[in-house]
């Protein structure tokens, strides 16, 4: 089983050790629940995984968990990893992270040594990870997933997200080289409106990326999950 789940990973194009951006707009569910359910598939193809859930308590609320510390009190000393660590099935861990995840930024030697050692022990193990954050947060999310090959991001119809999204992919686009940018529209009222959306976005990041963001689809809650991974299963193939 664990070949298998190496197969698959190297069929997918990751690296065990990389820690993969789900982008979203600040307050909403999405990212983490999409994070998630990428954990879950993980571990169906008999793998595991962790979710560095930056937003503010959408897993906790899903799965039911009873939290009682953040990614801070690891960074600051004051709790073990292992006292961190919530989970929500065998093989799926998260982080919340909403109070902590800003103190990894670029300079905080301390603080990104120690979120580091907190994520070897996983990317040993060959999980997968991921970290979910919000659009303000790119400049945070390239400094950490500089090696992700592909970023989820999830848009919504409305004028809020799209901009802040675009504002988003143009502040790192000098950076992101070969990056794969997949967008999921979510809370689409129809494919035309979805596709609109996309077709939009895409027209004015253009210029900014070297190469242009791809479409995923609607998002239509967590089971998107399956279809991303077949989907990357097929273009490695190919």
């Amino acid at each position: 089983m664990k070949d298998q789940a190496n197969t698959l990973r190297n069929l997918l194009g990751r690296k065990a050790s990389v820690l993969q951006p789900v982008m979203g707009l600040a307050g909403r569910p999405d990212a983490s629940l999409l994070a998630a359910a990428m954990v879950d598939e993980a571990v169906a193809e008999g793998s595991g995984g962790i979710v560095i859930d930056g937003g503010r308590d959408a897993l906790v609320e899903a799965f039911n968990l009873k939290k009682r510390w953040e990614l801070c009190h690891y960074l600051s000393g004051d709790v073990s990893a292992q006292s961190l660590l919530l989970s929500w099935g065998e093989s799926r861990y998260l982080v919340p992270a909403a109070r902590g995840i800003n103190q990894v930024g670029v300079g905080q030697v301390i603080n990104r040594s120690r979120f580091q050692k907190l994520l070897s022990g996983f990317a040993d193990n060959g999980h997968e990870m991921y970290v979910t954050l919000s659009y303000e947060q790119a400049g945070m999310a390239l400094s950490l997933c500089a090696d992700a090959p592909q970023w989820l991001w999830l848009v919504e119809p409305n004028r809020t997200s799209v901009t802040e999204c675009y504002k988003a992919l143009t502040q790192i686009g000098p950076a992101c080289g070969n990056m794969v940018h997949s967008v999921l529209v979510c809370r689409a009222r129809s494919a035309a409106q979805a596709d609109d959306v996309f077709a939009e976005l895409e027209h004015v990041t253009r210029p900014y990326l070297s190469q242009p963001i791809e479409y995923a689809g609607q998002y239509r809650g967590p089971s998107c999950a399956r279809s991303l991974r077949v989907r990357s299963r097929l273009e490695a193939i190919i």
